[in-house]
């Protein structure tokens, strides 16, 4: 971690942290401690979640370095960022407009639709999903190593110069996706469409 992580990461209290979450999750609209980034989103960075995100929506808010290891993220989130983040557990229902640059999610159980979210230099390795959807997605110096994406659909996706590998694309379906560079060596390709 460098000294950035770890200033936003310490600037959050036991007390502090759990009250703000709570007037995240009732809907509230922005109520961080901390206001607003430089980019106007809603300031959660470095913020520790240890409670199920779920069944409420979520929309401009920065995630940046923030550590989730266990519980949900399964929400309607749009226009958040996740940046360099540490999300181990559920994520899912739906994400649009979401950046995970550089963001942690290996071992994640991924569920539902990703439209128009960024994965540029994550590491993704054994995250699972089934029925998956991501739409206008950029996975560029992506990680997937024994990633498991069975019957899921890539549309309209860029993928490059991404390692995958000892993982599953089983039945998934790649449709209208720029591939560059991908390594799918040892992937389990059966009845995938789209990749030449």
């Amino acid at each position: 971690m460098d000294s950035m992580t770890d200033s936003l990461i310490s600037r959050w209290d036991a007390r502090l942290q759990a009250g703000s979450l709570r007037a995240l999750l009732s809907g509230a609209s922005c109520q961080s401690p901390f206001g607003l980034t430089n980019d106007s989103l809603c300031d959660f960075r470095g913020v520790r979640i240890e409670e199920s995100l779920h069944k409420i929506s979520i929309s401009s808010v920065d995630f940046s370095d923030a550590l989730m290891v266990a519980g949900q993220f399964a929400a309607e989130v749009s226009d958040c960022w996740f940046k360099a983040c540490r999300l181990e557990g559920n994520l899912g229902n739906q994400f649009v407009n979401c950046d995970f640059t550089q963001a942690n999610l290996s071992n994640s159980i991924l569920r539902g639709r990703f439209v128009n979210c960024v994965f540029s230099l994550a590491n993704m390795t054994n995250v699972r999903g089934t029925g998956l959807f991501f739409e206008r997605c950029v996975f560029e110096k992506t990680n997937l190593r024994k990633a498991s994406f069975y019957d899921s659909r890539f549309v309209e996706c860029r993928i490059v110069e991404c390692k995958f590998g000892s993982g599953s694309l089983a039945g998934s379906r790649f449709e209208k996706c720029m591939i560059e560079g991908a390594d799918f060596s040892k992937t389990v390709m059966q009845r995938v469409t789209g990749i030449d």
